[in-house]
């Protein structure tokens, strides 16, 4: 099984699409896909400044009721870090529970929600990467993967290689 991709040049949360998406009743596994979110949001309701440019996405699909979140979130943080390592010459930490770095400084964060539907549970999986431009946040250092690329930075090829990922892993 594939993921449907849903694009939008403008939106105002991925992962908010996503449960709006799924409370409709519209649950085929699916990747929304932004160029821009004008109110993203990361964890404990923080914002997330997307900046135009750079990867915002979203993958919403059924799961188990009995999986663990937090065992999903681990894995699709080192799984992003794999993906994201074949394209920058310096090494991708992971900062726990949902961040990755460059240099101590960030280029992504993934913001995980379950969401139960008609006796059903979804994982929604919130993608910002950093890629050609990094938002200025006071007391949080952020960076992009332009800054250390091996080869040119081309989204659509992170974007399909993530999707491909995730494709594997989950469906």
């Amino acid at each position: 099984m594939k993921f449907k991709i849903i694009k939008y040049g403008s939106i105002k949360s991925t992962n908010d699409k996503a449960i709006d998406f799924i409370k409709s009743g519209k649950i085929t596994p699916s990747i929304i896909l932004a160029k821009k979110q004008t109110s993203g949001k990361g964890r404990y309701g923080k914002k997330w400044t997307s900046l135009k440019g750079n990867i915002f996405l979203t993958f919403f699909f059924q799961i188990e009721s009995k999986k663990k979140i937090s065992t999903l979130l681990k894995k699709n943080v080192k799984l992003l870090q794999q993906i994201l390592s074949k394209y920058v010459n310096r090494n991708i930490k992971i900062k726990y529970p949902n961040d990755l770095l460059i240099q101590k400084k960030k280029i992504c964060g993934i913001l995980q929600e379950t969401i139960f539907y008609r006796k059903k549970k979804f994982l929604i999986v919130g993608v910002g990467l950093n890629t050609v431009k990094s938002p200025i946040i006071s007391g949080y250092p952020t960076t992009f993967l332009d800054k250390f690329k091996k080869k040119k930075i081309n989204n659509s090829l992170i974007f399909n290689d993530i999707k491909r990922c995730f494709e594997k892993n989950f469906l």
